[in-house]
Order: structure tokens, then sequence, then C-alpha cells
């Protein structure tokens, strides 16, 4: 199977999981993420699920350096959106809030 083909999969599942707050199925997906990133380690929206699994699972220092790699190869609002998120779980209001106005600066209805 095909990289691609296996993320859409893992990313249909993964979005259904956290619709259900399954932590126990973002684990799982959240490992075959990492798995996948062996094969493909500068691929965009891999790097930005993963981060955001890990994140969903409190591994916000994990999250935070992928999401970084995510901006270091392209801009993206959701990355800036979620990044702020992982800062502020860990208490890092400022970076939080610089975060969330790169997003709105990209994106202006960004949530």
């Amino acid at each position: 199977m095909r990289i691609d083909e296996a993320f859409q999969r893992l990313h249909a599942i993964h979005v259904e999981a956290s619709g259900k707050r399954d932590m126990g199925a973002v684990a799982e997906v959240s490992q075959r993420y990492d798995e996948l990133l062996n094969q493909a380690p500068d691929a965009v929206e891999l790097l930005f699920a993963a981060a955001t699994a890990h994140m969903q699972l409190g591994r916000n220092g994990l999250a935070i350096a992928l999401f970084q790699k995510c901006l270091s190869i392209r801009d993206l609002p959701e990355v800036w959106n979620n990044l702020g998120t992982a800062y502020k779980a860990e208490n890092l209001n400022e970076p939080a809030r610089q975060c969330w106005l790169e997003a709105l600066k990209r994106k202006q209805d960004a949530d």
C-alpha cells in the first residue's frame, strides 16, 4: 500500500476516534503515523496529523516539535493554531498567544 493511501485510511480512523474521544484508538493511530513518518519524514499532512494526535494524547513537547517541522516546510494557519494549543496545554501562554495571532494573520476565521 502506498504511503498516501495508508495515510488517508489512518486519517479517517483518527477523525472518527477524535470525534468519539477514543484515546485508545488515537494512541494506536499515533503509533501508525510515526511508522509512516519513517518513510516520509517531510510529508506535511502526515506531520500535522501525527502532531495533532500526539497533542491529543498530552505529548505536547513532541507535538510542538512536529508542528514546528511542519511550519519549516509549509506555513499553514491550522498548524499555527494547533501549535498554540500545544503551547497553551503546557501553560506557555505567551508563545501560545503569538501562534494564535500568526494563525489569524493567515486566516481571519481561524479557530
